[in-house]
């Protein structure tokens, strides 16, 4: 499981560490790139977490539908499946769309920040996660469950981990 746990998380760094900062009036601000580091997430109906962690190749085969199921929009704009809802990572010209479960906003440039995409994946109740000068817009527009987060954090939503590192843009 551990090594299963591991390659997730260095597929998703790969995917998700474009760099992820911004530069403010007084240097940079506390934003981030996230790593999503809980495969359980991903499991599928005829794979159960227990016959992923007795069987090799359903880990495998977890991990391949996983990856293959991960949506890139461009530049750091993600949706990852989530049950019967997505993950929305900085959500910009979204092509396809379903309701969020969880949006992540690494920083407030107009290209990983636009409310008008948020506004076509999530609703007021959706639990977005971004930096405090995003969520003080977000808030403004309705949106009541958003959390600011800085680099360095580790929470938990719907038993899913999410972990927020410094980055560079």
């Amino acid at each position: 499981m551990g090594n299963l746990k591991k390659c997730v998380t260095i597929i998703i760094c790969l995917i998700l560490f474009y760099p992820a900062y911004s530069l403010n009036k007084a240097g940079f601000n506390n934003v981030f790139p996230l790593i999503f580091n809980d495969y359980k997430a991903m499991k599928t109906d005829k794979n159960s977490l227990s016959d992923q962690q007795d069987n090799p190749s359903a880990k495998k085969e977890s991990l391949k539908t996983m990856v293959e199921s991960i949506h890139w929009y461009g530049q750091s704009s993600i949706r990852i499946p989530l049950k019967d809802k997505f993950i929305y990572i900085d959500p910009f010209q979204l092509t396809e769309k379903g309701q969020a479960a969880i949006v992540l906003i690494t920083h407030p440039h107009f290209d990983h920040f636009s409310i008008d995409e948020i506004k076509k994946v999530a609703d007021h109740n959706t639990p977005i996660y971004a930096p405090k000068e995003c969520c003080d817009k977000l808030k403004l527009q309705g949106f009541k469950h958003c959390t600011d987060v800085i680099p360095g954090q580790a929470f938990s939503v719907d038993g899913i981990k999410i972990e927020t590192v410094p980055s560079y843009n």
